[in-house]
């Protein structure tokens, strides 16, 4: 194994100015998602857990 980074065939991650990695953006239901699943904080349990279902089934 070599310690060059030139001689890895796999690609560099890409990093801001301050050397963080970038993730690559997700789609806006996967955000809605994410966000219902973190904090369904003053929303109706059971309408958070069917309306992740239902968008969960829908990107699949």
């Amino acid at each position: 194994m070599s310690e060059f980074i030139s001689d890895i065939d796999e690609e560099m991650p890409k990093l801001d100015k301050h050397g963080f990695t970038i993730r690559p953006p997700i789609s806006d239901t996967e955000l809605i998602i994410r966000c219902l699943n973190n904090a369904p904080c003053g929303c109706d349990k059971k309408q958070v857990e069917r309306l992740v279902k239902e968008w969960t089934l829908k990107t699949t």
